[in-house]
C-alpha cells in the first residue's frame, strides 16, 4: 500500500476543485484514518 495516502489525498484535493462537487467530497472506509493522521498504512498486503 506504499504511496496510497498521497494518491488518495491528491484525488480528493483535485475533486474538491470541481465546482459542481466542491465541498461535497466525503472520504470513507479504510483510507480515512490515514488521511486524518497524515501517515501511510504499514499493513502488509
Amino acid at each position: 500500500m506504499t504511496g496510497s495516502y498521497q494518491k488518495v489525498k491528491s484525488i480528493i484535493l483535485r475533486l474538491n476543485q470541481v465546482d459542481s462537487i466542491k465541498n461535497k467530497i466525503v472520504a470513507a472506509g479504510g483510507a480515512e484514518p490515514y488521511l486524518i493522521s497524515k501517515k501511510e498504512s504499514v499493513r502488509g498486503w
